[in-house]
């Protein structure tokens, strides 16, 4: 089922217009969208060491877009290769190429789990600077400006 999710959220992801492209998620193709993350990155520090958060300027952070792309991938390995395990032999799993996602199925897990406490973390955080809550994410059907 969450496979599902993730497959809709990947296609809706590339076919929908507006202000979060799919080159957000995935900047490490393009050596402007990359310094982009890297100029961002640099700006979230300098901010962190003053004890604050930048400011919210309503438009798609690159750093923002880049983590939530490295999400979605994690979420997609851990969740394809899950579901392949299921579709295995259990006899099979201990074995071959079937033990080796497995093994990769286990060692990704933990990945999500950091993803998923660091980003409840930075909700919590941007939440508490006054910034947008959930639904401002969840309108999806907001065509052009942030949503408030």
């Amino acid at each position: 089922m969450i496979l599902g999710v993730l497959v809709a959220h990947w296609l809706w992801s590339l076919a929908r217009p507006g202000r979060r492209p799919f080159a957000l998620l995935m900047p490490w193709f393009s050596g402007e969208r990359r310094r982009a993350v890297w100029s961002d990155l640099k700006a979230h520090l300098v901010h962190a060491r003053q004890g604050r958060l930048p400011p919210d300027e309503g438009e798609p952070a690159p750093l923002a877009g880049a983590v939530h792309g490295a999400g979605l991938l994690v979420a997609t390995l851990l969740g394809g290769s899950g579901v392949v395990l299921l579709a295995v032999d259990p006899g099979m799993a201990s074995r071959g190429w079937a033990h080796m996602l497995k093994e990769f199925h286990e060692a990704v897990a933990p990945l999500m789990w950091g993803y998923l406490v660091a980003h409840a973390a930075m909700a919590v955080l941007h939440r508490l600077a006054g910034h947008p809550g959930v639904g401002a994410m969840v309108r999806v059907w907001a065509k052009t400006g942030a949503a408030a």
